[in-house]
């Protein structure tokens, strides 16, 4: 428990200092070129991370799934999804080619 919360700061301080990061950030759902709705992403760090948070029993498809679509959604290639609800941190980073 310490160390995650450890963690937790250490990441909350790191972006704070890059000072260019956006929490419940709005985005725009579109289907063959047609808004259809909008979508808002927990956080984007250094306007180059998605990052997903969760407080869940355990990370299932769903999550991954969630994640990969901001990613595609938003152009961008790296995001991370990290479980605060689990008996040590769990992070997942995902990388799009």
């Amino acid at each position: 428990m310490r160390a995650r919360a450890c963690f937790v700061m250490r990441a909350v301080e790191w972006c704070q200092k890059s000072g260019r990061n956006e929490s419940q950030c709005p985005f725009e759902i579109t289907f063959e070129e047609v808004p259809v709705g909008q979508g808002r992403i927990d956080l984007i760090v250094a306007k180059q991370i998605v990052v997903e948070l969760k407080a869940v029993d355990r990370l299932r498809d769903v999550h991954y799934a969630q994640l990969k679509s901001y990613l595609r959604a938003t152009s961008h290639r790296v995001g991370l999804l990290f479980n605060f609800n689990a008996p040590t941190l769990t992070t997942k980073r995902m990388v799009l080619d």
